[in-house]
Formats: C-alpha cells, sequence, structure tokens
C-alpha cells in the first residue's frame, strides 16, 4: 500500500540520518582536536631553538674532537628559550659535543651563544643569546604531572624545525624523571616539552635504548641442505625501545637553570690541553704501556701548564684514574669540580713522575673563533641574576 511504502520509506531515512549524524559529530570533534593541536604547536614553536655546535680545537676548550683534521666536528640539537635576558636551556648531552653554539629561532634568525654552565648530575646546560625575538614560556608545576596526562614536544628532528610530536606521560623514574610516550628522531635532545595548557613541564633527554647481550642470539645460516649456527658471545648492542623518550620534569630544570645563573652550581674544571689518542701498538712497543693520551698543545698560564705538563708528555692518569682516551680525559676534566687538586701522571723522556694541579673554572676555556670566551664569567651571571629573572608569567615552583 502507499502509505505502508511512504513509511517504509521515513523509516529508512531516519535510520541513514541517525548514522550520518554521529559519524558527523565524530569528524567534527577530530577536526576539532586536530585544529588544537595545531594552535598548541603555532605557540609552542616560538619557545624552540636549534643549537648547531661545532668543536673548535684549542686548548682553551675543554673539547677534543676525534679527528682534528679536516675542521669542525659538528652535532645538532634542540634547546628553548628560559627567560627574556636570553637564557637558553637544553641538555648537556647537546653542549658536551663542542665549543661553539649558534641558535636558531623559529622565524629563522640566529646568532652565537655563550655557555653559561652545566649541571650534569641533572642533564641541564643554559646558554646565553642577546635579544631572544620571542618572550620565554610559562612553567607549569611539573609534580603535578601524571600518568595518562598529554604532552606535546617542539624541537629538531632530523634537521627539520620547529618539528612537532606528542604523547602521554607514562611514568617516573627513581631520579624523578619521566617517561613519555613518544618516539622521537635524532636531534630532539633538548626539546621543549609543554602540557595541554601550552605550559613547560619538561626537557627532553634521550630516547630509551636497552642493552641486548647477542651472546643470547642464535642467528642460524643456511646453504643449501646444511645449517650452520653462528653463536654471538660476550658482546652486547643497544636497541631502541620503541615509542619511549625520558624527559627532565620541569621543576628540576628550573632549579638547575636557576643555579648556574646565580652560580650556585658550578660549571666543570678546566685544564689546559690538547689530546690526542695514543697508537697503542707504538706505544706498548716503546715505552711497554697500553694506556694513556700523547699532549700535542698546552695552554700558557693553564693550570696544566703551572703544574708543569708540555707538549710532548704522555698523560697517563688523571687523579685515580687511568686515561684511555681523549674522550674519557674530557669528561673526567668537566666531572671534577673547579680549584680541586688532581695528581696527574705523566710519562716525558721515558720516565714517569707525578704532577699535581689545581683545575681552573670551565669559563676560562675559549672556544670562540672571534676570542670572546665560550663561557661567561661569574660576575656577569650576578650581574644577569640580581636585575631579576624575568621569566613572562611564571608559576611558582617549590
Amino acid at each position: 500500500m502507499p502509505g505502508n511504502r511512504l513509511t517504509d520509506r521515513l523509516i529508512a531515512l531516519c535510520i541513514f540520518l541517525g548514522l550520518l549524524i554521529p559519524a558527523s559529530a565524530a569528524g567534527q570533534r577530530l577536526k576539532n582536536l586536530e585544529n588544537e593541536y595545531a594552535s598548541i604547536y603555532e605557540t609552542a614553536k616560538h619557545y624552540a631553538v636549534t643549537i648547531s655546535v661545532s668543536a673548535v680545537p684549542t686548548a682553551r676548550s675543554n673539547y677534543f674532537p676525534p679527528s682534528r683534521r679536516g675542521g669542525y666536528e659538528t652535532a645538532i640539537g634542540s634547546g628553548f628559550i628560559y627567560d627574556s635576558l636570553g637564557h637558553i636551556v637544553t641538555s648537556s648531552s647537546v653542549t658536551e659535543q663542542g665549543n661553539l653554539f649558534k641558535i636558531t629561532f623559529a622565524d629563522g634568525s640566529s646568532r652565537y651563544a655563550d655557555l653559561l654552565g652545566v649541571d650534569l648530575e641533572n642533564g641541564v646546560a643554559v646558554l646565553k643569546v642577546r635579544q631572544p625575538p620571542y618572550a620565554a614560556p610559562q612553567f607549569a608545576d611539573s609534580d603535578r604531572l601524571v600518568p595518562g596526562h598529554w604532552v606535546g614536544l617542539v624541537g629538531n628532528s632530523f634537521g627539520i624545525f620547529p618539528s612537532f610530536a606528542y604523547g602521554i606521560a607514562a611514568g617516573r623514574n627513581d631520579n624523578g624523571d619521566i617517561l613519555v610516550t613518544a618516539d622521537l628522531s635524532p636531534g630532539c635532545a633538548g626539546g621543549v616539552v609543554v602540557n595541554s595548557e601550552i605550559k613547560v613541564v619538561g626537557m627532553i633527554a634521550y630516547k630509551l635504548t636497552e642493552p641486548v647481550s647477542l651472546g643470547n642470539l642464535n642467528f642460524a645460516e643456511r646453504s643449501g641442505m646444511k645449517e650452520k649456527s653462528l653463536l654471538l658471545t660476550d658482546s652486547e648492542i643497544e636497541f631502541p625501545v620503541g615509542g619511549y623518550s625520558l624527559m627532565i620534569p620541569s621543576n628540576k630544570i628550573a632549579e638547575s637553570a636557576e643555579g648556574i645563573i646565580s652560580g650556585r652550581i658550578h660549571h666543570g674544571a678546566f685544564l689546559g690541553v690538547i689530546p690526542e689518542d695514543l697508537d697503542i701498538i707504538w706505544a706498548k712497543r716503546v715505552f711497554n704501556i697500553n694506556y694513556g693520551v700523547y699532549i700535542t698543545q698546552v695552554q700558557d698560564n693553564s693550570p696544566a701548564y703551572r703544574a708543569g705538563i708540555r707538549e710532548g708528555d704522555i698523560l697517563l692518569d688523571f687523579g685515580w684514574h687511568k686515561v684511555q682516551s681523549s674522550e674519557q680525559l674530557r669528561k673526567l676534566i668537566l666531572n671534577s669540580k673547579p680549584e680541586s687538586r688532581i695528581d696527574l701522571k705523566i710519562l716525558r723522556g721515558g720516565k714517569t713522575r707525578t704532577l699535581t694541579a689545581e683545575l681552573g673554572y670551565a669559563y676560562e676555556a675559549a672556544g670562540r673563533p672571534d676570542g670572546r670566551s665560550g663561557y661567561v664569567a661569574p660576575s656577569k651571571r650576578q650581574s644577569d641574576s640580581s636585575s631579576g629573572n624575568t621569566r613572562s608569567g611564571e608559576d611558582t615552583i617549590r
């Protein structure tokens, strides 16, 4: 009957509209979410910076490139504006790659920075530039960040800057650092992490990896009808833990940054040499030693020079540590306390002797090709801090 057919059509139309409306609403919710993410990115990208790190081989620097020939060794990391005075915060893993730092902002402008100091315990470094083009972000209380909270990350990713990723806070380790579900790319170390209110809750430290013993892996190689077992032992490699990174919480960043800016946190020590890794086969044959580094240059009036170290010496021991490489020596120096006295065992003319050096402050080092110091002296830090930290709209962090 016509009436029944009309009723059937109305019922079918209602069913169709009932299916269509929820789908349309879901699409709108997704669109709103996309707009929220884009809005967060557009604001947070102005806080982020790219840090290009170069190495200038000089005895006035604590950086010793693996190969001193052929110019600069370069790395790229991330960071973010800390306050309106021009302080830039980044990961210590970024600044340890060299002694010349070029900061690039989201608008493409760039300028060289001084390294103010490093808190190696918390993995935080502070750089200083003149007049950043953007305002500093607000800080949130990272103690209130709990598993399940959303976070957004802005930094450099494979050289693309500014890039954006997001994830979820997944938990904390024993040091209070926060696990984040974000699969990040090289270049992101030091990147800023914000919450849904676009306030800083942390900084990317590194992507997690897991050491795997190859002795537990048994590989089989097939050749025709034969099978050959390849058992690898006494070896270990690092495999990425997919989708997880570790971030330093904002409360810890603020504590470290304020300590560096005010001068409360020491900034690493300074010796004043350029070492070169030994040819161990040659050293074993000539001097019957299998460790140490060759001193190729000593800065005049440096702690090393005053202690009696000279070009051509072989440095064997730094304190109670046997020196195996120039990279190890660099870390030993930076992890030492300025003004501490360190015994240095050297080999000179086929005979060993022990000298004692009183280490200087890392800001004595100058790595800038224009002759300016790569570190800022304490008096400048004090004058900056006395003028007041003017980070805009900062929440009180206890």
